[in-house]
């Protein structure tokens, strides 16, 4: 009988204390101002009885969600402590040269065995192994990172335990300039592209711990020009009830007329998707989840193209062509590199385009010897832009790590720079002291996740013609 609900009567208020009907009572009629069955005191009743209801749903976080849920990730971190966070990884980054070579262009490492794959400008693709460094090498190289890099007794840490030979093996000659290099950890698979010239270009897919050296698997693009490639990575998931991603690796690359998506299957060999053209170079693309891909033409458009519903929408618009997309912690916005010294973060929630906005891009110098400064582009409207020098390179390295909310990258002068993805601050930056160095630009810059990405994280990029490693 207790939990019997109360029959509501019209023009009655129910008494929980005494258990009875009462009348209601309107301001004429009630014998006091404050009568307990008067319209405004039962109003008063009821509100307060729906906010003690209110604070009895509120549910108390447990012990281990409340303080284990943000170190595992399920609990999203307070902006503060992520920028601290950030800055304090980056802050302690110290350079150490792990490969000195003529002719790096690009390289690519394997998390299981260490292994470095690198192009060079003779367009072979050669296998550097790691080789442990005694005590007294590690010394040496410590003494050589100090007449590298202008840096004081603090910057120095403990040295990496191994550096590669410079001496490798060349597994692979291509037929024209590389263009793209990169490695896909959980199949082994090491996919390369070259840009194109008198011949035609060609995607280079090979298992080199299954086949050997030599033996690929040729994709030929006939008519095209092979600029940028990114696989997809693996996202991580942020609830217990969310499920990961089981789709098999699949590696994107612009070209001339659209892109290409080339997707493996259980057999390791690719096959090619088809996908929609378009009428403008993709220089640039970047995955921002498991079935969105951000593309960037040479026109300044920046497009989102879904994998599901094969549809490509144009929703950005950038001041100068783009020549690096990044993607971020959060699917809606994304990172932009452009030439005059535009590097900004767009949200894909603020597309409405504006020559002032273009303007704000670039640095005051660029604003002078700009070639769009006569008849301005109409750019869309920045979160913030990073302090950044690239006049008109198109091939400087940029890489970025969501998860820290670290984004690092070259400038056109052979420095390395990592700045903050929710500030555009910088954190940490490198300059090459040799002047042998100072005009070299580091093509490749990459995050690297050590000891099979439970480790540290690094920073891997190009000085000069040398791979240098930053961190801990």
């Amino acid at each position: 009988m207790k939990d019997r609900p109360v029959m509501e009567i019209p023009g009655f208020y129910y008494d929980k204390e005494k258990k009875k009907y009462f009348k209601v009572q309107t301001a004429a009629e009630a014998p006091r101002p404050d009568s307990k069955y008067s319209v405004a005191n039962i109003k008063k009743e009821e509100k307060l009885e729906k906010a003690f209801k209110k604070r009895k749903q509120i549910k108390r976080r447990d012990f281990h969600s409340s303080l284990l849920g943000p170190e595992l990730g399920l609990l999203t971190r307070r902006p503060l402590i992520l920028e601290s966070w950030a800055t304090a990884c980056a802050r302690v980054f110290s350079p150490y040269p792990l490969l000195s070579s003529q002719s790096t262009r690009l390289f690519a490492r394997d998390p299981a065995t260490n292994r470095l794959w690198v192009a060079n400008d003779d367009c072979t693709v050669k296998c550097h192994e790691p080789w442990d460094l005694p005590e007294r090498g590690r010394r040496e190289d410590n003494a050589k990172r100090r007449r590298l890099y202008c840096a004081d007794e603090s910057d120095i840490s403990t040295p990496f335990p191994y550096y590669y030979r410079p001496a490798a093996m060349t597994h692979y000659v291509m037929n024209g300039p590389i263009s793209t290099l990169n490695y896909l950890p959980a199949s082994g698979t090491l996919v390369v592209s070259t840009l194109g010239s008198d011949r035609a270009p060609v995607i280079h897919v090979s298992r080199p711990e299954h086949d050997g050296p030599g033996i690929a698997e040729l994709f030929t693009i006939m008519n095209q020009s092979i600029w940028a490639a990114d696989p997809l990575p693996i996202f991580s998931t942020r609830t217990l009830n969310s499920i990961p991603p089981t789709d098999t690796e699949c590696i994107a690359f612009g070209m001339s007329t659209g892109f290409i998506i080339l997707q493996g299957d259980p057999t390791g060999s690719m096959h090619e998707q088809n996908n929609p053209e378009l009428a403008t170079n993709i220089e640039a693309l970047s995955w921002l989840s498991p079935h969105s891909l951000a593309l960037g033409s040479r026109d300044g458009k920046i497009h989102i193209h879904d994998t599901r519903a094969r549809g490509t929408t144009h929703i950005l618009t950038h001041s100068t062509p783009v020549k690096q997309l990044r993607r971020t912690d959060d699917f809606t916005r994304v990172v932009c590199a452009g030439i005059d010294d535009t590097l900004v973060l767009y949200d894909m929630r603020m597309s409405r385009t504006s020559t002032k906005a273009s303007l704000e891009h670039m640095s005051k110098s660029s604003r002078k010897k700009s070639r769009y400064r006569s008849t301005p582009n109409q750019s869309s409207v920045s979160l913030f832009a990073f302090p950044w020098s690239n006049s008109d390179y198109p091939d400087l390295g940029l890489d970025s790590h969501p998860h820290l909310g670290l984004l690092a990258g070259a400038d056109e002068h052979g420095k390395i720079s990592v700045w903050s993805l929710r500030t555009g601050h910088v954190v940490k930056t490198w300059e090459p002291h040799q002047p042998n160095q100072g005009g070299e630009r580091g093509r490749c810059v990459r995050f690297e996740e050590e000891d099979g990405g439970i480790g540290d994280v690094s920073v891997w990029g190009t000085v000069g013609r040398e791979v240098t490693r930053f961190g801990w």
